[in-house]
C-alpha cells in the first residue's frame, strides 16, 4: 500500500478516495443532511436517491426538523441502526470514490431493512459503477448477490472465488457451523419503494413544522414571572430583608462621609471651636452600625441562595427523571442536559447570588451618592442632567443587547472547534478515507476565526466602545458639577463640595468593574432562565394514582378438568379469564 523506501514504488496501489463505512459509524457534529453530504456538492436527485436506498425516509418523518435536525453529541440521539444507515447513505452519495468499503452493513438492522440495503444500496444504481468491498457474516442468500467472495479465517485468506464455489468448500461450511447465528431467509415479498414525490412531501412537512434544536440554545432572557417564582423558592423575607439592610448599610457608610464633610466645613469656618471628639464619635457610630449589618445581610443571603440551589436541583432532577422518552430525551441532546445539570447549576450555586448582590451594590453605591449630589447642588443641575442619564442608559442597554448574543456566538464557535478536534481525533480513518483532510482544516480555520472575532468584538471592541462614551460623558458631567459647586461654595461649603466631587470621581473609577459585574449577573440570570425551562417539561403519568387499589396476594387451587375450555379477554391494562359458556370471569387481573 505504501512505497518502498529504497525502490520508491508501491507494490500495491489504492484509490485516493474510498467511501468507508466502519462497523462503528462516524457521525460528525452537524445536521443529518451535512452528515450525508460530507463535503460534497448538493445534488437533490442523488440525495433523495441515497436517502431512499438507505431506508431513511421513514426516519425523516419522525425526526424533528427532518434532515435539518442536528445529530451527534450536541444533537438528538440516533439509534445504532440509524447511525449505520446514515454512514451508508454517505457512502452511496459520495460520487468521487471508486471503491466502497463497508463493514457489516446488516448487523444493526432488521431483515426487511437489510433487504432494502442489499437491493437498493449495495446493488442499486448509486454504486453500480464502483467496486464494493463488503465485510459480513456468512449468509448464503446475500453472498449469492456478489461477484466474488473472499473467505478470511484467523487473519488469513482461506478461500476465494465465485460465491457458488466458495460456499461449497469445507472452510466455508466450518465457519458457517461455528457461528450460532440463525440464518433466516429474507422475505420474498416485494419491498415497497418510496417514490420521490413522497420524499418531497416529507421535506415540505418538515419545513412547515421544523424544530431547530440549535435555536433552543438561545439566550433565554429572564422574565419577571420567573424571578418572582425563584424569590418564592428562596423565601421573600430573606431577599427583601437582605436588600433593605444592604441599602441601610450603604446609607450609613454615606453618613460617615457626611460626618467628614461637616467636620471639614467646621474646621474651615471656625477651627478654634471645633469639637473633635463629637465628630470622631459620630463617625465611629455610623461605621460600627453599618459594619454590624454585614453579617445579618450575609446570613439572609446565604439562606436565600441555599434554598434556591437545593430546591431547584431537586425539582430539576424530578422533572428530568419523570420526563417521557419520546417527547423529551429523543429530542434533547444528552450533552445539553448535562450542560444544564453541571455548568448552569454550578453558576447558580456559586455565582448567582454574588453577582446579583454585586449588581445591587452597583445600584446602591451609584444612586445614593447621586441623590445626595443633586440634593446639595442647585435644582437646575438635576434638570440638565436628565438627558445625560438617558443617553448613558441607552448606551448600556444597546451594549447588553449586543454583548450577550456575542457571548453565545463565542460559545458556539468554541464548541465547533472542539467538535472538529473530536472528529479528527476519533474518526481519523474515515476522514482520511474520504480525503476530507483539507476541507476539515479549512473548517477548523474558519471556526477558530469565528471564535476569535466573537471574543474580540465582545470583550474588546464593544467594551471599549461603551466605556469610551461613558467616560467622556461622565467626565463632562463631573467637570460641570465641579464648576457649579465652585460658583456656590458659600452656600454649599468646601467640605460638602469636596465630598460631592469625590463621590463623582469614585463612580467614574468604578464604571469598568461595575460593567463587568452587571454583565456577569445578566449571564447568571440567563443560566437560571435556561434551567427554568426544564422545570416545565411534560411529565409521565405517576406510578400510583389515587384510585389505585392495593394488590393482595392470595392462593387458589382448582382442578384443571373442572374449568373446561378457557378464553382470555383483555381491555387496556386489565385481563379477564373466562370459561367457555359463562359470563362471569374466573380471574380478573
Amino acid at each position: 500500500l505504501y512505497p518502498d523506501a529504497q525502490a520508491g514504488r508501491a507494490l500495491l496501489s489504492r484509490p485516493e478516495v474510498i467511501a468507508y463505512c466502519p462497523q462503528v459509524p462516524h457521525i460528525a457534529e452537524g445536521t443529518f443532511k451535512s452528515n450525508v453530504l460530507f463535503g460534497q456538492e448538493f445534488d437533490q436527485a442523488r440525495y433523495d436517491q441515497a436517502i431512499a436506498a438507505a431506508s431513511l425516509v421513514c426516519d425523516l418523518k419522525v425526526l424533528p426538523g427532518g434532515d435539518l435536525v442536528p445529530i451527534g453529541s450536541r444533537g438528538i440521539t440516533l439509534s445504532g441502526g440509524q447511525k449505520a444507515r446514515v454512514s451508508m447513505a454517505r457512502a452511496a452519495y459520495h460520487s468521487s470514490s471508486d471503491v466502497v468499503l463497508i463493514d457489516d452493513p446488516f448487523g444493526s438492522v432488521d431483515a426487511p431493512t437489510a433487504k432494502v440495503l442489499l437491493e437498493e444500496l449495495l446493488l442499486g444504481p448509486l454504486m453500480c459503477d464502483r467496486t464494493r468491498v463488503v465485510v459480513l457474516q456468512p449468509d448464503a442468500e446475500r453472498l449469492r448477490c456478489f461477484d466474488r467472495v473472499v473467505l478470511v479465517e484467523d487473519g488469513r485468506i482461506r478461500e476465494q472465488g465465485p460465491p457458488a464455489e466458495v460456499m461449497q468448500t469445507e472452510g466455508f461450511q466450518r465457519i458457517l457451523s461455528s457461528h450460532t447465528v440463525a440464518v433466516t431467509e429474507v422475505e420474498t415479498s416485494p419491498v415497497e419503494k418510496t417514490p420521490s414525490n413522497s420524499i418531497e412531501r416529507i421535506r415540505e412537512d418538515n419545513r412547515a413544522k421544523v424544530v431547530k434544536l440549535r435555536e433552543e440554545e438561545r439566550e433565554c432572557r429572564p422574565t419577571w414571572h420567573m424571578i418572582k417564582q425563584y424569590c418564592r423558592i428562596g423565601r421573600w423575607r430573606n431577599i427583601v430583608n437582605c436588600c433593605i439592610l444592604f441599602f441601610m448599610q450603604t446609607v450609613m457608610y454615606m453618613f460617615c462621609d457626611l460626618v467628614l464633610a461637616n467636620w471639614t466645613n467646621a474646621i474651615a469656618s471656625d477651627p478654634e471651636h471645633v469639637n473633635q471628639g463629637q465628630y470622631i464619635a459620630a463617625y465611629m457610630f455610623w461605621a460600627v452600625l453599618g459594619s454590624a449589618m454585614f453579617p445579618i445581610c450575609w446570613r439572609l443571603g446565604m439562606n436565600f441562595t441555599l434554598n434556591v440551589s437545593r430546591k431547584i436541583l431537586g425539582m430539576m432532577l424530578t422533572n428530568i427523571l419523570n420526563a417521557p422518552i419520546d417527547k423529551f430525551f429523543d429530542k434533547h441532546p444528552i450533552g445539553r442536559i448535562m450542560n444544564r445539570m453541571v455548568s448552569d447549576i454550578a453558576a447558580i450555586d456559586f455565582n448567582l447570588f454574588s453577582k446579583t448582590t454585586g449588581t445591587l451594590a452597583l445600584l446602591y453605591y451609584t444612586i445614593n451618592p447621586l441623590c445626595y449630589v443633586h440634593f446639595i447642588l442647585p435644582w437646575f443641575v438635576t434638570v440638565l442632567a436628565l438627558p445625560l442619564y438617558y443617553i448613558i442608559g441607552a448606551l448600556c442597554r444597546r451594549y447588553w443587547n449586543t454583548t450577550v448574543p456575542l457571548k453565545y456566538c463565542a460559545a458556539n464557535a468554541r464548541s465547533e472547534v472542539n467538535n472538529i478536534l473530536g472528529d479528527v481525533t476519533h474518526c481519523n480513518a474515515v476522514i482520511r478515507a474520504y480525503g476530507e483532510q483539507e476541507r476539515l482544516m479549512l473548517d477548523m480555520c474558519d471556526a477558530i476565526d469565528n471564535e476569535l472575532k466573537a471574543v474580540l468584538y465582545g470583550e474588546r471592541v464593544l467594551r471599549r466602545w461603551l466605556l469610551n462614551r461613558i467616560m467622556l460623558l461622565w467626565s463632562f458631567f463631573t467637570t460641570s458639577m465641579y464648576i457649579v459647586g465652585l460658583m456656590n461654595t458659600d452656600s454649599i461649603g468646601a467640605g460638602t463640595l469636596g465630598l460631592c466631587l469625590s463621590m463623582l470621581l469614585v463612580i467614574e473609577a468604578l464604571i469598568e468593574p461595575n460593567l463587568d459585574s452587571a454583565t456577569g449577573a445578566q449571564m447568571e440570570f440567563i443560566s437560571l432562565a435556561r434551567i427554568h425551562e426544564y422545570l416545565s417539561i411534560p411529565q409521565e403519568q405517576p406510578r400510583w394514582l389515587d384510585h389505585d387499589a392495593h394488590y393482595r396476594n392470595f392462593a387458589a387451587r382448582v382442578r384443571r378438568a373442572d374449568l373446561g375450555r378457557l378464553v382470555s379477554r383483555g381491555q387496556g391494562a386489565s385481563l379477564e379469564l373466562f370459561s367457555v359458556g359463562t359470563e362471569a370471569p374466573l380471574v380478573r387481573a
